[in-house]
C-alpha cells in the first residue's frame, strides 16, 4: 500500500498552458507506488517515455495510488450515509489518527530503499489527483481521474492477488481489479491495455472469468505480457495481442544515458562479479545464495524485498548500472531477465519451483521464448552451479535483432491504437 509518509509528489496539472488544455489527456494506470521494486518502478517510467517521446502532443501522466481492498464494513457505511458524509469521516478520521499511527516495521524498512521518491520526482510525471482510496462498488467514482484515454498495464495488475473477499456482495467486482480494468473511466474514454498480465495460467474458477469477460468489452484493444494471457482471454471470447513489457520500448542507449547522468555509488570489481537480484528461494539456497555463488566470483546481491540487512542498497539507477556492468547475473526475476537481455548480460534465471507460484513461471516462458533463450532458465541451485561452471555463450547479435523486432510489436500496437487520436490535434 502507498506509504503515508512518501514525500510531496509534482503536481503540475495546475500550470498547464492553453495549449496543454487543448490537448488529450492519457492517463497511464499501473503499480507505481512501491519503495523498493525496482522493476515496478522502471516499468511504468518507459511505458510513460516511450509515449511521451512518441506522441508528445498527448498530456500524458502516470496517476498515483493504489486502491485498497474491499471492506464490506465501509461499502455499508458508504452506501447508508452518502458519499459526502463518507468521504467527510474518513478526512477527519485520517487527519486525528494520522500522526500516532506507528509505522509498521515493514514500512519502515521500505523508506529505507534510496533514491525510488526522487526517481519518481524527476523521471515520472505523476497525475495531481493521488487515488488513495477507491469506491468499489460505484462505477465512474472518480471525477478528478477523467481523460480521452486510459492505458492499463503493466505488470501483474489482473493477478487478483487474493483481494477477493470470501463472502463477497458480488464477487471480483470487489477486489482492487476494477480499478485496473479502468472502471472508473467515464464511458466516452478510450481504454486500452498495454502487456497486462494475469500471472497464472487459468482463470481459477467462473466467477473470474465472468467478471473479466463483462469488465474487458468496452476496451478498444487489449495486449498481454505472456502468451497465457492471450489464451485465457481467447477462452472468454476475448481478442488479444501479445506484446513486450514496456521496458523492452526503450532501448539499451537510454538506459545507459539514464545511468550515466546520475551520481551512483556502485560496488567495487563489479565488472567481476556475480549480480544476484532476488534470493531466498530455498531451492537456490535461501539467503546463503550469495555466499554459495562466492565461490565462482565476488558477490554483489540485492533483494527484490528490501532488509535492513542487505549490504548494497541500490538506487535504480545503480542497480542498473549492477545489471549493465557485473560479469554475470542470477535472478528469479522478471525484469531482471528484461534489463539483463537488453544489456547483453549473461545471465540465469531462477525458475520458481513452489506448487503454488509455479504459475508465475508463465511470464519467464514466453520472455525466453521470444529470444530463444530457453536454457537459461534453471530449476535447481545444481543446476545454476553447473551452468556457471559450465558458463555457456550468448549469441547477442541474434538476441539484439529479435529484441528489435519485438520492441517494433509493441510500437505497433501503440499506434494502431494512438496515432488516430494524436494526428487529430491541431
Amino acid at each position: 500500500m502507498p506509504n503515508p509518509n512518501t514525500p510531496k509528489l509534482p503536481l503540475d496539472s495546475s500550470k498547464c498552458t492553453t495549449k496543454q488544455h487543448k490537448a488529450k489527456t492519457l492517463r497511464i494506470v499501473t503499480f507505481v507506488f512501491c519503495e523498493e521494486n525496482y522493476g515496478q518502478i522502471l516499468q511504468a517510467y518507459a511505458l510513460q517515455r516511450s509515449l511521451r517521446d512518441n506522441y508528445p502532443k498527448f498530456d500524458t501522466k502516470v496517476i498515483w495510488g493504489l486502491p485498497q481492498a474491499f471492506s464490506k464494513k465501509l461499502y455499508y457505511f458508504h452506501r447508508i450515509c452518502g458519499d459526502s458524509i463518507y468521504r467527510f469521516v474518513r478526512a477527519c478520521k485520517k487527519r486525528v489518527l494520522g500522526s500516532s499511527i506507528q509505522e509498521s516495521q515493514a514500512e519502515l524498512d521500505m523508506r529505507k530503499r534510496r533514491g525510488f521518491n526522487e526517481f519518481k520526482q524527476s523521471h515520472i510525471a505523476l497525475h495531481a489527483s493521488r487515488l488513495q482510496h477507491y469506491i468499489l462498488p460505484q462505477k465512474h467514482h472518480y471525477p478528478e481521474l477523467s481523460g480521452d484515454i486510459f492505458i492499463t498495464g503493466s505488470d501483474q495488475q489482473w493477478n487478483d492477488w487474493g483481494t477477493a473477499p470470501k463472502e463477497s456482495l458480488q464477487g471480483y467486482a470487489y477486489s482492487w481489479l476494477p480499478y485496473f480494468t479502468l472502471e472508473f473511466a467515464k464511458p466516452e474514454s478510450t481504454k486500452i491495455a498495454y502487456a497486462a498480465s494475469f500471472g497464472k495460467r487459468v482463470f481459477k474458477n467462473q466467477a473470474q472469468q465472468d467478471y473479466f469477460k463483462n469488465a474487458l468489452q468496452d476496451f478498444t484493444a487489449i495486449s498481454t505480457r505472456e502468451q497465457a494471457g492471450v489464451t485465457m482471454l481467447e477462452s472468454i471470447a476475448i481478442k488479444a495481442t501479445c506484446v513486450p513489457d514496456p521496458t523492452m520500448l526503450l532501448s539499451r542507449e537510454h538506459y545507459c544515458k539514464l545511468i550515466d547522468s546520475a551520481t551512483l555509488d556502485l560496488p567495487s570489481n563489479l565488472s567481476e562479479s556475480i549480480f544476484i537480484y532476488t534470493y531466498g528461494d530455498s531451492a537456490f539456497g535461501g539467503d546463503l545464495l550469495p555466499k554459495i555463488l562466492g565461490k565462482y566470483a565476488n558477490v554483489v546481491a540485492v533483494a527484490s524485498t528490501y532488509k535492513p540487512s542487505d549490504t548494497y542498497n541500490a538506487t535504480i539507477q545503480e542497480w542498473l548500472a549492477c545489471v549493465r556492468e557485473c560479469k554475470l547475473m542470477a535472478t528469479g526475476s522478471f525484469h531482471g531477465t528484461c534489463f539483463a537481455i537488453m544489456m547483453n548480460t549473461p545471465f540465469f534465471l531462477m525458475r520458481i519451483s513452489h506448487n503454488e507460484s509455479e504459475s508465475l513461471n508463465t511470464r519467464f516462458e514466453t520472455l525466453l521464448e521470444v529470444f530463444g533463450l530457453q536454457d537459461r532458465m534453471v530449476s535447481s541451485l545444481e543446476e545454476l552451479e553447473s551452468k556457471i561452471k559450465e558458463n555457456p555463450p550468448i549469441d547477442w547479435g541474434k538476441v539484439n535483432e529479435r529484441l528489435k523486432a519485438w520492441r517494433k510489436v509493441g510500437q505497433e500496437f501503440l499506434a494502431k491504437e494512438l496515432e488516430p487520436h494524436h494526428a487529430s490535434i491541431p
